[in-house]
């Protein structure tokens, strides 16, 4: 489960995912990834149309479909929405206990 976290520190905006390791949150399929973009949307106080209507690179049927865990959505786009709600993906080893990053 996605818990998202946005705080003001010093002036700056901190923006934390807490899940099943630690500050981050583990990511298995799609569904994962759509808990986490409703998750940080909900937490910014915006609808889908909202969020759409910033950005012209998706539609509120795209999110929707991000948001439900479709696994046929465009990559470049999930990654922008993510982007846009001030989320970060890294990529670790599954063999890796230290969740250190592939280098």
């Amino acid at each position: 489960m996605c818990q998202y976290e946005r705080a003001v520190e010093g002036g700056a905006v901190r923006t934390s995912i807490t899940g099943t390791i630690g500050n981050t949150t583990s990511i298995i399929d799609t569904a994962d990834v759509g808990r986490c973009v409703r998750a940080a949307r909900k937490a910014q106080g915006l609808t889908q149309k909202e969020l759409a209507g910033f950005f012209t690179a998706f539609s509120r049927e795209f999110l929707s479909d991000l948001e439900n865990g479709k696994p046929t959505v465009e990559l470049g786009r999930a990654l922008a929405v993510l982007n846009s709600l001030g989320l970060r993906v890294s990529i670790t080893s599954c063999d890796d206990q230290q969740g250190q990053a592939i280098p």
